[in-house]
This record gives structure tokens, sequence and C-alpha cells, in this order.
């Protein structure tokens, strides 16, 4: 089995506009840790310790990123309903994760959502009871650049349902490399770190290749190379299993993925660094991040 980072998915927005509804229904579908703004409040001490000021906000959006980061290094996928009204909090808790991640405005008008009102809030906000209230009596950063948008007065819950699982299985999709790797060097590195800015996981995969002068290593001695470098990065795993020693690549058009190259500017040669250790060069270490 390979362990994959789950994926987070950030549900923000005014109060009443939506995001408990869809992240219950989008939790369901994927089987993911559902964790709600009110709900965190009322059932853990660290959170319902905090009032509402914007120093509290702040520590209570980067209390509930730390908890999805947990879950998702585990494996989780964990889907986060939350107003976390200020655009910066937002991006400090992005950065917490390596991972997968997708941050959803759920849009609907203040208007509306004093309307809809489900828990009365809005209306004890207007006659005073309830101080510094996101859409009304508090600020809220519409975010600029969220990887999708809901308008939950123009849209059904279940379109809105649809479009954000949509989002997930493109977030969640694997990148996935396969190779000798005899041995695991800097130039192969740089190639999948290049992937790994885009904060995707990456499945290595090993080719089964027979013992030789041209392939001196065995398959366990790779994977523990690869893993050995690789062992704080949750976002890679190395395929369990020797992969096998494939001729080429076939696919259709339109498949649904794509074939990439990635150019790199590490020009190192496997071929050399046998060369180098079987003639005793220790310099063939430095071509080989151990």
């Amino acid at each position: 089995m390979i362990e994959l980072t789950g994926t987070i998915i950030w549900l923000t927005g005014i109060p009443s506009s939506g995001k408990t509804t869809i992240g219950k229904k989008v939790a369901e579908n994927i089987n993911a840790i559902m964790l709600d703004g009110d709900v965190l409040r009322s059932k853990y001490p660290e959170h319902r310790a905090l009032g509402f000021s914007p120093e509290d906000r702040k520590t209570n959006v980067l209390l509930t990123s730390k908890k999805a980061k947990k879950y998702a290094e585990a494996g989780d996928n964990v889907v986060i309903a939350l107003v976390s009204p200020n655009r910066n909090v937002r991006q400090e808790a992005k950065k917490i994760h390596n991972g997968p991640f997708i941050m959803i405005h759920v849009d609907c008008p203040p208007s509306v959502c004093a309307d809809r009102d489900p828990k009365g809030n809005w209306k004890l906000a207007r006659v005073g009871e309830i101080k510094n209230f996101t859409g009304f009596s508090a600020p809220y950063d519409i975010p600029l650049e969220p990887d999708l948008v809901l308008q939950t007065h123009e849209s059904s819950v279940d379109e809105c349902v649809d479009r954000a699982i949509e989002a997930y299985e493109e977030a969640s999709r694997v990148q996935l490399y396969i190779g000798r790797w005899q041995p695991f060097h800097n130039g192969h590195k740089a190639i999948i770190d290049e992937v790994l800015g885009e904060n995707r996981n990456v499945v290595i995969g090993i080719r089964d290749t027979p013992l030789s002068d041209k392939n001196p290593m065995s398959f366990e001695e790779r994977k523990c190379m690869i893993e050995e470098v690789y062992i704080d990065e949750p976002l890679v795993s190395v395929y369990p299993y020797p992969f096998p020693n494939i001729n080429s690549i076939n696919i259709g058009r339109k498949v649904g993925y794509d074939i990439r190259t990635i150019e790199v500017d590490v020009p190192v040669s496997g071929t050399d660094i046998r060369q180098k250790k079987n003639r005793g060069d220790e310099s063939w270490k430095e071509d080989v991040p151990l």
C-alpha cells in the first residue's frame, strides 16, 4: 500500500453562506474528516477558550490548520468549514501544509445570508447581542485567488458539491515517475523537486532491472536510497514493489493525464557516478544526495 498525503479542502465565507452544508456533503462523498468551525469551538477546550478578536480568530484558524495537517500527513482527506475572514491569516494557514490544498470561497451576499440565518446569529448581531460578527460588524477579506468560487445564491447545494469534488479529484491526482535510478542522484532529485514545488503527491516507480555492470544496484538498494533522501517529505511515496522493466509508455489521446518532460540544469550522469565509484574516485559522492 502506498501512503499518500491527504488533500485539504478549505471552505471560507461569511456566516450562513453554506460552508458547513457543502462541506458535510463533500466529506461524505470523499470519505474525509470534517472540521467545522462551530463544532471545533464547542468540542475542543483550546478553541472554546478563544473569543472573536482578530488575534483570537487568527489563533483559531492556525490551530485548525495544524489539526488538519496531522490528519493529512496520516493520509486522510480533510474538509474545513471555517469563516477564516482574514486573507493574510488564510495564507499563513495554507503554508502550514505540505500537500494538496484547495481554497474554496463560498460566496453569498450578506443580505441572502441574513435571510437564511439558520442559527439566528445575524438577527442577534443586528440588535447588538453579538459583537464582531463577520459580514456585519467585522470585516471579511474576499479571497483574491481562490482555487474555486461557489456562489450559493445562484447554484444548488448539489451543484456546488459536484464542483468541489471535481476540484478535489484534480488536486489529488499523483505525479508518477518511473526510472532505473541507478543510483539515485542529484539530477533525479532535481526533476522530482520541480513537481514537489506544485504541492502534488509524487509516486516513484523503480524499474525491475536485472543486475549487471550497467545496473549494479538491486531494487531494495535503490528504494532505500530514495526513501532516505525523502524521509521527511510526506509528499513522496515509493512504489512498494519493483515496477516492471518497461520498454515504452503507451497511451491513447485524451486519456486524462499528461506525459511531461522536465528540464533541469543539473548535468549529472548515473554512468559517470558508477564509473567513479568502481575506480575508487570518492568524488562520486558529491552527486548523490545522501
